[in-house]
């Protein structure tokens, strides 16, 4: 009896052994692996590939792992936000590698960001890796492999042998087996390309590719070779006129400068050399030198600037309004431009003013607002509810941007916090006045004939955030370079979907979904809160409420403008307000 007690023992010993044994011989089961980042929105078939071969759909949400290849067919775009908040937005059959992404000091040692450029093209905003340590940030490429200083830039393949960049804020320097370039603030150029066989140049001005409109579900814009690209003027569009690229150091010989279309009047100095984009006037920062607006160049052969009457010169009332003078009643009848004031700092009713305006192209625009959008019936009847004028206020910013020979558009800010800006809010006396002590952002615009915009058909993704100018409770002034923007717009059924904007206001990030529907010239879209929110320092996301409100412009609609005020809901003290302009 004993000796089987033993050998029981014994046994319960030595299984006991061999267990352990084969358990300690098992591989360890590892930790699922953190994801480099999350889908912000995804149009059209978007994948991501693993090494095995194996792919899944992204969608909105969806995680994305180093390791894998993100791939956008045609007609398709993502945004993407990786975990250290870096923002990426991916062309139409594009295919990006995540090498090496790792997020978990802070971007202090350890933290890395290693991507591939396969094919296409990209926009990005580094986030903090690229911020605290540029030699843990890295994008490689067929051409060349990028390094940033905390910066926004884009960088397109055109073939296997050709890239183009654009230094759109900070700075980047671009590198090859033949040299190096800078580009970008403290550099001679904004713009450049990197060859296969030779050493990365210098541009003067962004090539066709990095500014053309690509229609979702449309052939690609035909591509030109480096010589077109540098010597030729070819048409984008049967009325619009574009200037190429010229990549010397000194300006063409012309007898009178023109502005090229797409080009903002302030981007760069006579000699084409980068602006600093940290120039400060008032408090606000922004991407270009301030400056009085350069009128429309005169050209013989554009297409004439078309006045598009908003509504018919009798559908305003025909009493006078006595908050304008005879002159301008007449004036505001058959004016043409829209515009729109948002007032900086934020209130339950989003602060926002907009309609007819007259002064299209000066700092003191007078906005007429009714309560109603062009694209309402009412718009043409009712009367005129508030006038908002400059009234005392200083002006903080002035500048414009030309989308093409008839249509450029005009923003800036008024100070109004030591002298008030002016809402005249009766029509039988002129001096009742409501004084307003706070900044206000405003915009004008020409819009597109509706005609125009009946004819187009397809789906248009805009997508390129050309102006990105306001503030907010955050405390940064937003630029481009914080600002990024997506909608899908179906010009054969009036859908406006996959909507999407993203802010980064200082320790606050927005993040804002919405949909809606073309209306003649207007885009009417609305904040959906149920998938929008805002949080400071990635923590605490609150529900969004606000309203966005655009146009289009150019004499194909080619780029939206307009304005939005957004605040959490039920905390208005946290809040974001400003002017966009996207192509």
């Amino acid at each position: 009896m004993s000796l089987i007690m033993i050998s029981r023992r014994s046994f319960a010993v030595l299984l006991g052994l061999a267990l352990a044994y084969v358990v300690s011989m098992q591989p360890v089961l590892a930790a699922a692996p953190e994801a480099a980042g999350q889908v912000i929105v995804a149009s059209g078939t978007v994948q991501a590939l693993v090494s095995t071969g194996e792919q899944r759909t992204l969608r909105r949400r969806s995680p994305f792992y180093a390791g894998e290849i993100i791939r956008t067919a045609a007609a398709s775009a993502v945004q993407l936000r990786f975990s250290d908040g870096a923002l990426m937005s991916l062309r139409a059959d594009s295919e990006l590698k995540v090498d090496n992404y790792r997020f978990q000091n802070h971007g202090g040692a350890g933290d890395r960001s290693m991507s591939t450029l396969i094919k296409g093209g990209l926009r990005t905003i580094t986030g903090v890796i690229g911020k605290q340590d540029p030699s843990a940030y890295q994008l490689s490429t067929p051409v060349a492999t990028i390094g940033v200083r905390g910066t926004h830039y884009e960088a397109v393949l055109e073939s296997p042998k050709s890239l183009v960049l654009a230094a759109w804020q900070g700075g980047i320097r671009v590198r090859n087996e033949h040299g190096a370039i800078d580009l970008g603030v403290g550099a001679d150029y904004n713009f450049g390309r990197a060859q296969a066989e030779q050493s990365p140049r210098g541009l003067l001005e962004p090539p066709a590719v990095l500014q053309n409109e690509t229609p979702v579900g449309h052939a690609q814009p035909v591509e030109k070779t480096a010589a077109q690209d540098e010597s030729t003027a070819q048409e984008d569009a049967p009325t619009d006129t574009e200037t190429q690229t010229a990549e010397t150091g000194t300006e063409p010989s012309t007898t009178e400068p023109t502005v090229a279309e797409g080009e903002s009047e302030f981007s760069t100095t006579d000699t084409g050399v980068a602006t600093e984009p940290a120039e400060t006037m008032g408090g606000d920062t922004f991407d270009s030198p301030i400056g009085s607006p350069i009128a429309d160049t005169a050209c013989s052969t554009c297409a004439p600037p078309q006045q598009i009457v908003v509504t018919q010169p009798d559908d305003l009332p025909a009493s006078s309004d006595l908050r304008f003078t005879a002159l301008e009643w007449d004036k505001l009848k058959t004016s043409p431009y829209l515009g729109m004031a948002v007032e900086a700092n934020n209130t339950p009713d989003y602060g926002f003013d907009g309609g007819r305006v007259l002064y299209h192209d000066t700092d003191s625009p007078v906005f007429a607002d009714n309560g109603f959008g062009p694209h309402e019936p009412q718009y043409a009847t009712a009367p005129i509810q508030d006038v908002l004028r400059r009234g005392g206020a200083s002006v903080d910013a002035f500048q414009s941007f030309r989308v093409d020979a008839g249509h450029t558009v005009y923003w800036g800010t008024w100070n109004g916090n030591i002298n008030p800006v002016e809402i005249q809010t009766d029509a039988t006396d002129p001096t009742v006045k409501e004084h307003i002590y706070a900044p206000f952002h405003w915009a004008t615009l020409l819009p597109t004939d509706p005609g125009a915009i009946a004819a187009r058909t397809g789906t248009v993704m805009y997508n390129n955030v050309i102006v990105a100018h306001g503030g907010g409770s955050g405390g940064g002034p937003l630029t481009p370079g914080n600002v990024m923007f997506n909608a899908n717009v179906n010009f054969d059924t009036g859908a406006i979907t996959n909507g999407n904007l993203n802010i980064y206001n200082g320790p606050e990030i927005w993040n804002v979904g919405f949909g809606g529907k073309v209306g003649g010239n207007i885009v009417d879209v609305h904040v959906n809160s149920a998938i929008s929110s805002v949080s400071v320092s990635t923590t605490n996301p609150q529900p969004v409420e606000g309203d966005i409100g655009m146009a289009f412009t150019g004499n194909n609609g080619q780029a939206i403008g307009g304005g939005f005020s957004l605040q959490a809901i039920g905390n208005p003290g946290t809040h974001v307000e400003g002017i966009l302009l996207v192509k």
